[in-house]
């Protein structure tokens, strides 16, 4: 309601779907789900720019981000991670999507053939190649084949993304790549021990969360699957899960112990 002129807000409490889309039915049994939807769009290019470092890569794909293009969508792909036969082999490579009416991407396509042409060389691939490549890196297929590797997710401010990732390489072996313009890292990383558990998360250093996808039924186990919490958010999540779950019946312990 409107009070001497000012907008003001008069309903407190939790942002329910929020709070639930991520709780793994640990707060909640939904029974009716509505979810808003985007036409598909008409049409959609990728440009690709190749020989880019890890360094460069994630201040390119902001460059990108912040222009005028409408960027759907942000990769960097790094020399020696298995890729889409679509991409070039052996080279550090940004992806980069639009989307949207035919005559807006093709407009779009260009300006940005032009303007990147000085990150590397660049090249660009049509409706449908963009339309398999795009569901592979959906479906993180440049890690997939690698069977013997835990797989980790890692969400961080974009800026940090190529640091982290090198971070972790340096001390363990690890194959990534960057989604979402450098703020969600995948990792595969050998699993003996901890599958890097302890170096994933003192890289990340409590800026970002690191999720353990993908692990042997026993490293899953024993290694914590979500961020730990700091005490402070660790004592609100009971809080919450005693208000919402007081008998404690809803899939306890699922996303931390205890809870």
């Amino acid at each position: 309601f409107k009070a001497g002129g000012r907008v003001v807000k008069n309903v407190t409490g939790y942002d329910l779907p929020k709070l639930l889309a991520g709780s793994y039915g640990t707060l909640a049994a939904l029974a009716e789900v509505t979810v808003k939807v985007l036409p598909r769009p008409e049409t959609a290019a990728t440009v690709t720019v190749s020989g880019v470092a890890p360094e460069a890569s994630v201040g390119l794909m902001a460059a990108a981000l912040g222009s005028p293009h409408e960027i759907s969508g942000a990769v960097y792909v790094p020399p020696g991670t298995p890729r889409p036969a679509m991409l070039p082999a052996a080279t550090g490579i940004v992806v980069l999507r639009i989307e949207g009416p035919a005559p807006s991407v093709a407009f779009r396509r260009d300006a940005l053939l032009r303007e990147l042409a000085v990150g590397g060389e660049t090249a660009a691939l049509g409706d449908g190649e963009t339309a398999a490549l795009w569901r592979d890196i959906g479906n993180v297929a440049p890690l997939v084949g690698l069977a013997d590797r835990a797989v980790w997710r890692v969400s961080v401010a974009p800026s940090r993304g190529a640091d982290i990732a090198q971070a972790i390489a340096r001390q363990l072996d690890a194959v990534w790549f960057l989604d979402w313009g450098g703020g969600l890292v995948w990792l595969a990383i050998v699993e003996p021990r901890d599958a890097g558990a302890a170096v994933v998360r003192a890289a990340v250093a409590g800026q970002g969360h690191a999720t353990l996808v993908r692990g042997s039924p026993g490293m899953r186990a024993a290694v914590p699957v979500f961020e730990p919490q700091p005490t402070p958010l660790a004592a609100l999540s009971r809080r919450v899960k005693q208000g919402f779950d007081p008998r404690h019946i809803l899939n306890p312990g699922r996303m931390v112990e205890g809870v």
